[in-house]
């Protein structure tokens, strides 16, 4: 078998080529008959300059700027062809530079972002590619613009100190002082999942493992929905919910508006600058790997990244992980088969880290003796790409179904109150609907009763009437007939895909969805979930159009846009919180964003 072997690393333990390495040695111990290529992975975080000079033949450099605790330290970023320079944000104000017991982002700084950004410019490299990842700030950018000569001004128009903290002290900002980089580019490698305002937000998810108390998650979320407010104000950019935006603490924000960043996915331009697709599309297997895969994974991490591309082409992966934490389901549903904890059993976290390589090898001995079932059992099916074509006509829209054109008021939302009713959590009732709906395709909504009723073990009558709750009490979004309307009469070819379980079929029926639609594809049916690229490539062969003729339009970035961008197609974010719909921007990841589906007609490439 022809293998690629892409892990990442395992923070705080091995680099990703260690990973690699080991899980090769261990296979090639018991096999050596299978053709092995070990491709070390990184996605924002700490490897990503390593990672990005390595396949570019650069060079480090290095430099000494502010580190997150407010004193200079040694830095490096690196430098490619095209005057182009490389950093990650982990070098700079990274959380593995701040010892334990002082980790605070209430202090912590972006500051040496800025001074080195500075640097790079007066040594007039062009462009500058910046990862997020790993970082130990909470400031969104503030620390960044300042060392440029932006004043944040607090009471009485004295300027605000250093930290994320500082932020909830912020009034206004002054750009009299500000010293704007001479650079033609810079492009913000970020996971797209990260916003920086909301329950989801970047100081509720990422606030506590960068050291911060519950009360202390509290003020920075209030502190860098000041800074949103402010940045509203001074730039016209609503950056709170924007994709990316969150990205190391919200330093993804501050470039976004102040330097006219462009945020990108973090794993598109590691596949794109390593040309990554190349090696994987013809080989029989991806393993694949991180330290620990958890209910984080599937939001954009690498493991999931590269398992998703590799479904693009049919490719089976295995996730070979230190640990395997709490609600990891998600992760069988985006694009990883098979997950292997590489300890045999109980062992303190401290000998895991010290016996990592070891417990690798092993695993890799393991993962050699289930191959030649994998080989027997080679995945034969083929999902056909049409010729492409340019991308400048839009033939067919692929929409979203929930929170798109219809939404689920809570108090009718059927995963909610089967948890309620049965005293199961709700992750757990979602994974068994799901399980039913992948193992079992094509069931009527009676037929799926009957099986959550056996999984379940609970009364079919009861769960009956929860379904039968959410099929009537759905409702329809606001515009989604006019805007289906219009758009058939204008002669686009139009695609239904969701994730959904077989009452939906009712919803559509009940409210006459499927007649604006020549193609409707659901999970239930085909087995595959969003963001899955096969379901969306299936929905588009059936429509005969290509992926480049195909517009996604959908709420989630995970699992709507992201499986249409691993295809090719545009993609249009449905984000209804925003204060307006942003298009013809190239600084956003997606080719438009709106707030209502009315916006949709505006868009020049849907004219």
């Amino acid at each position: 078998m022809k293998i690629l072997i892409a892990p990442g690393p395992y923070k705080e333990c091995l680099s990703a080529e260690e990973v690699a390495s080991s899980i090769s040695d261990g296979i090639n111990s018991v096999d050596s008959t299978h053709q092995l290529i070990n491709f070390p992975l990184c996605d924002g975080g700490t490897g990503f300059v390593k990672r990005l000079i390595e396949r570019k033949n650069g060079i480090i450099r290095k430099s000494r700027v502010m580190g997150p605790l407010g004193y200079d330290i040694e830095v490096f970023y690196g430098e490619i062809e095209n005057k182009t320079a490389i950093i990650e944000s982990s070098a700079v104000c990274g959380l593995a530079l701040v010892p334990s017991v002082q980790r605070n982002p209430l202090l912590t700084t972006t500051y040496g972002i800025g001074q080195l950004i500075d640097e790079l410019s007066s040594k007039e490299y062009k462009r500058i590619i910046l990862g997020m990842g790993d970082s130990s700030t909470n400031d969104g950018g503030a620390g960044v613009i300042q060392a440029l000569g932006v004043r944040i001004l607090g009471e009485n128009g004295r300027d605000i100190g250093l930290g994320g903290g500082q932020l909830l002290r912020a009034k206004q900002i002054d750009l009299s002082g500000y010293k704007k980089p001479n650079l033609e580019e810079i492009v913000v490698a970020c996971n797209l999942s990260s916003i920086l305002c909301g329950e989801e937000g970047t100081s509720r998810i990422y606030g506590p493992q960068k050291g911060a108390t519950e009360k202390e998650v509290n003020i920075l979320e209030s502190a860098l929905e000041n800074y949103a407010k402010l940045i509203l104000e001074t730039f016209g950019d609503d950056v709170r919910y924007l994709p990316g935006c969150g990205g190391s603490g919200g330093l993804a924000s501050g470039l976004f508006s102040f330097f006219g960043a462009k945020l990108r996915y973090s794993m598109d331009i590691v596949f794109n600058e390593t040309n990554l697709e190349d090696k994987l599309k013809d080989v029989d297997l991806l393993i694949t790997g991180e330290g620990k895969i958890d209910d984080r994974t599937a939001t954009g991490k690498i493991a999931c990244g590269v398992s998703l591309l590799a479904k693009k082409y049919n490719i089976p992966s295995i996730a070979v992980v230190g640990q395997i934490g709490e609600d990891e389901e998600d992760i069988y549903y985006n694009g990883i088969d098979f997950a292997i904890p590489i300890c045999k059993g109980p062992i303190s976290l401290e000998d895991s880290l010290r016996q990592a390589r070891r417990h690798l090898f092993e695993t890799g001995q393991r993962v050699a003796r289930i191959l030649p079932f994998i080989q027997s059992n080679r995945w034969n099916e083929s999902l056909d790409r049409k010729e492409t074509r340019s991308k400048d006509s839009v033939k067919a829209l692929l929409f979203d179904l929930g929170n798109t054109l219809i939404s689920i008021p809570r108090e009718y939302d059927m995963d909610a109150n089967l948890a309620r009713e049965f005293d199961y959590p709700e992750s757990h009732i979602t994974s068994i609907i799901y399980s039913i709906c992948k193992s079992k395709k094509g069931l009527s909504t009676d037929e799926f009763i009957y099986e959550l009723s056996i999984k379940l073990g609970k009364d079919k009558n009861k769960i009956r009437d929860i379904c039968f709750a959410e099929i009537n009490g759905a409702v329809v979004e606001e515009g989604a007939f006019d805007t289906l309307k219009h758009f058939r009469q204008k002669g686009y070819k139009m695609i239904l895909v969701s994730n959904t379980p077989p009452t939906s079929e009712r919803i559509i029926n009940r409210f006459g969805l499927g007649n604006y639609f020549h193609n409707i594809v659901l999970s239930c049916d085909t087995g595959y979930l969003k963001p899955d690229p096969r379901i969306f490539q299936m929905a588009i062969n059936q429509t005969e159009v290509t992926p480049e003729e195909t517009c996604v339009i959908g709420d989630k970035i995970r699992t709507d846009i992201l499986g249409g961008k691993i295809l090719g197609t545009r993609t249009v974010l449905l984000e209804k919180r925003l204060n307006y719909s942003i298009n013809s921007d190239n600084r956003i990841p997606t080719d438009a964003i709106v707030n209502n589906l009315y916006a949709l007609r505006e868009l020049p490439f849907l004219k």
